[in-house]
């Protein structure tokens, strides 16, 4: 750790705690971030030589340089603060995915109200459906309208077959799952309605 030169305004409080002599608390704001982020090859080097340098990562590119420590500290919490709302506005929106496991503990089977399991959730472009089944029974077939109401898989948009599919939501829109096993008689099929926000 760096060592407090005596010559330096405030030295003494610092090493002894604050007292009655604090007159001046942002100096010590200033001397603990100095102490934690400056690097030891600056041991040798009087502290108040880097007082343009507090914040030596980030301070450049986001901290203003003002005389007043306090003053300079509270503009570079705020300007990080601004640049990370900034990035969590541009973030695309599947960095806020939600994974649904359809069927839920059931899975991806017949006798199992899928419907009742829709009901309820809202889904957004880039979550993703999980569909979990025993893959000798069941598959996964991406249709389009047509092939939902009817059960067919004329005009398909994938199949999918390993009995733990992930599928992610890439579009707004109608989304229609069915097995093609089970679709007809059993009624294994479910419709997503995905949003874009």
């Amino acid at each position: 750790m760096l060592s407090i030169p005596k010559h330096f305004p405030m030295g003494n409080h610092i090493m002894h705690g604050i007292t009655k002599h604090n007159k001046h608390p942002s100096r010590l704001v200033y001397i603990r971030a100095i102490r934690t982020m400056l690097k030891c090859k600056h041991r040798r080097t009087p502290i108040r030589t880097h007082r343009k340098h507090l914040l030596v990562s980030i301070g450049n590119t986001l901290c203003s340089h003002d005389s007043s420590e306090m003053a300079r500290l509270g503009k570079c919490f705020l300007n990080v603060a601004a640049a990370v709302m900034m990035l969590l506005l541009i973030l695309p929106s599947s960095s806020y995915a939600a994974t649904y496991y359809v069927g839920d503990q059931s899975g991806w089977t017949y006798n199992v109200d899928l419907d009742s399991w829709l009901a309820g959730k809202t889904f957004y472009v880039g979550d993703v459906l999980v569909f979990i089944y025993d893959n000798t029974q069941h598959n996964v077939i991406s249709v389009d309208a047509n092939g939902y109401n009817n059960c067919s898989t004329k005009k398909t948009y994938g199949s999918y077959t390993s009995g733990n599919d992930q599928i992610t939501l890439t579009e707004a829109g109608n989304w229609y799952f069915i097995c093609s096993y089970h679709c007809d008689y059993a009624d294994q099929k479910i419709s997503v309605t995905v949003n874009s926000s």
